[in-house]
């Protein structure tokens, strides 16, 4: 089971303000509730990469470049991110072949 993550940040006054990150696949069993093959994507993805904009990526161990092509990933990673990108493009502005099955629970 993985920990939620604490990240301390400095609040007004000074004092520092902690907030915890829980994985969603992890809150949902938590919860009682089917982990789905898109959230489980979603957290086999933030073991490769934690940001990725326009402007910066960010892969898993936190080492920063200026973006996802200079970023040293494995075929694999690479592929687990277009993955994402197409099921996120299908399910927003294609056909949502997938989206049906991606709400399903892992089994």
């Amino acid at each position: 089971m993985m920990r939620p993550c604490s990240r301390g940040r400095q609040a007004p006054g000074g004092t520092a303000k902690h907030h915890r990150h829980w994985p969603p696949g992890e809150v949902l069993e938590l919860t009682g509730q089917p982990v789905t093959r898109y959230w489980a994507l979603l957290e086999k993805v933030s073991q490769v990469c934690l940001t990725n904009t326009e402007l910066y990526f960010v892969d898993g161990t936190g080492t920063p470049s200026a973006g996802v092509e200079e970023a040293a990933l494995s075929d694999e990673a690479r592929e687990l991110l277009q993955l994402r990108e197409d099921v996120l493009y299908d399910a927003m502005y294609g056909q949502q072949y997938i989206t049906a099955e991606m709400n399903e629970p892992v089994q």
